[in-house]
């Protein structure tokens, strides 16, 4: 048996939420720090550009990774043993690369309906498109204005205001996409917090809050 949504009580304390957000976080302030720097290169073009659209779904990714470990955990703690129907099912699906089966999956883990808007699954699925296409980049120099059918299927022409007159990876590089992917991974942040009760990083003020200033340390290394 799931979850139900009235589970509301996900976490004890804060300090044990802080130790379930031990890496979403940090990927998501990288993926700020890089947006940050690629549109202060430029507004129209900036490689910084690539690794934080990666590091914006790599966060996404993480986070769900982290709630899975926090359920499988305070099951074991509540069944007393390794074994409950709730228990298969995560460490059936724990691991998994993200992707919009796998939110499904988590969906029904907590007992939650997934209902996203028609708009946010296809612009989670351009995201999950664009990072695969970056993470496993395979040249082609036979096709230099050649956009992939996955990022056409998904009105990626759209995404920024800029007319294209080059390849796609040239069209990847505009800092807008910072901002697609970043709100992108908010939205399903935003959806799945608000349908199961976890905390949302992306509401309060605490040190774990994911909207904070990027720390200045993190600024000095890179």
């Amino acid at each position: 048996m799931a979850y139900k949504k009235t589970y509301s009580k996900a976490f004890d304390s804060e300090s044990e939420h802080e130790y379930f957000s031990l890496l979403s976080r940090n990927y998501y302030m990288l993926a700020k720090k890089f947006a940050r720097d690629a549109k202060h290169i430029s507004k129209t073009h900036s490689f910084f550009t690539y690794p934080s659209v990666i590091m914006y779904f790599t966060s996404l990714e993480a986070f769900f990774n982290e709630k899975l470990a926090h359920v499988l955990l305070r099951e074991k703690i509540k069944e007393g043993s390794e074994k409950s129907e709730i228990i298969e099912l995560v460490n059936k699906i724990k691991g998994k690369s993200l992707s919009l089966e796998f939110l499904k999956e988590i969906y029904q883990v907590f007992g939650l309906n997934f209902k996203f808007s028609k708009e946010l699954i296809e612009n989670f699925i351009l995201l999950h498109n664009i990072r695969n296409l970056l993470v496993h980049f395979e040249p082609d120099p036979s096709f230099h204005n050649y956009f992939p059918d996955r990022l056409l299927k998904y009105n990626i022409l759209e995404k920024v205001s800029r007319q294209h007159n080059s390849d796609w990876m040239c069209y990847l590089a505009d800092p807008s996409f910072c901002d697609f992917a970043s709100n992108t991974v908010k939205e399903v942040i935003n959806d799945f917090c608000r349908e199961s009760c976890y905390p949302n990083p992306f509401i309060g003020n605490s040190h774990l809050s994911w909207e904070e200033e990027i720390p200045s340390i993190l600024v000095l290394i890179l």
